[in-house]
């Protein structure tokens, strides 16, 4: 009566399991690449989603500059298909004491969608920046009291005057998405 296995039986059982596992790894890398693409999608989302509920709070907390500050400035910056443009508010945040210079714009050297706030009084070290994941284009406009979109807005010389809403639309890998927040105050300063 025998007891045990054979040399080669052992070394055949070891290659139907080394097979088997090889096919079920390749089954189920699609699946686990999918959950990653999924992962990966979700979270670039949920960034932008941040995004806008921050843009729209920092441009709803906007106040009066006087005539040294403008309360909002758009420069636009456009490249062909991409438009890298900058917006900047002077907004009442919870960040700082005292008003916040408020700047949203595409870090150019790693196409990040970049908001930095500065307290005006804090000088240039105590800035605060937050990055939103990669973005293909950062466009803004605002509507002026004229009822006319304007893609420049609180230029140096210009009277400074708020406008009524302001859109901005970011492109990323997953689509479009569009902003418009109103300006509460409606009065030239």
């Amino acid at each position: 009566m025998r007891r045990g296995f054979t040399l080669l039986e052992l070394l055949l059982a070891i290659a139907v399991t080394a097979v088997v596992a090889w096919l079920a790894a390749a089954a189920l890398a699609p699946a686990v690449q999918g959950w990653r693409t999924l992962a990966e999608t979700r979270t670039a989302e949920e960034r932008l989603l941040l995004a806008g509920m921050l843009l729209r709070r920092d441009v709803r907390l906007a106040i009066p500059g006087g005539r040294q500050v403008a309360p909002l400035v758009v420069e636009n910056d456009s490249r062909g298909a991409r438009q890298l443009d900058r917006l900047a508010i002077l907004a009442a945040t919870d960040e700082f004491p005292e008003p916040a210079r408020i700047t949203w714009r595409v870090d150019e050297d790693t196409g990040e969608l970049v908001r930095t706030s500065r307290g005006l009084l804090h000088g240039e070290g105590a800035a605060i920046e937050m990055r939103f994941g990669r973005v293909e284009s950062f466009s803004v406009r605002v509507l002026g009291e004229d009822g006319r979109w304007q893609e420049n807005w609180g230029a140096a010389g210009a009277p400074v005057a708020w406008p009524q809403l302001v859109e901005v639309e970011v492109r990323a890998a997953g689509g479009v998405r569009r902003w418009i927040a109103p300006l509460l105050v409606e009065r030239l300063l």
